[in-house]
């Protein structure tokens, strides 16, 4: 499925956005985050199978970077994790 299919416009991003809005309505904020975060993987899933892993791996990369960034340590060391990961992104 790509963006410009009409199964992407008509079906899938609509029935998203009102499941993720019909959970924020609810007050159910966290389970919309969720809910968003399974519908991504779905879509990308439909796409290739095969890249769920690199996605899932350039998840966790972002992620650790951008704690380490976040972190107290030293100014250059952080400096350098955020380097990495915008670096790592851009060589995928």
């Amino acid at each position: 499925m790509v963006f410009s299919s009409y199964a992407f416009l008509l079906v899938f991003l609509p029935l998203t956005l009102i499941g993720f809005y019909a959970l924020r309505a609810a007050g159910l904020r966290r389970l919309s985050v969720t809910f968003l975060l399974i519908a991504s993987v779905a879509f990308y899933g439909a796409w290739s199978l095969g890249h769920l892993a690199l996605l899932a791996a350039s998840i966790a990369g972002n992620y650790f970077c951008g704690r380490y960034a976040a972190s107290p340590a030293p100014d250059p060391a952080r400096k350098g994790a955020m380097i990495a990961g915008v670096a790592g992104n851009i060589a995928l």
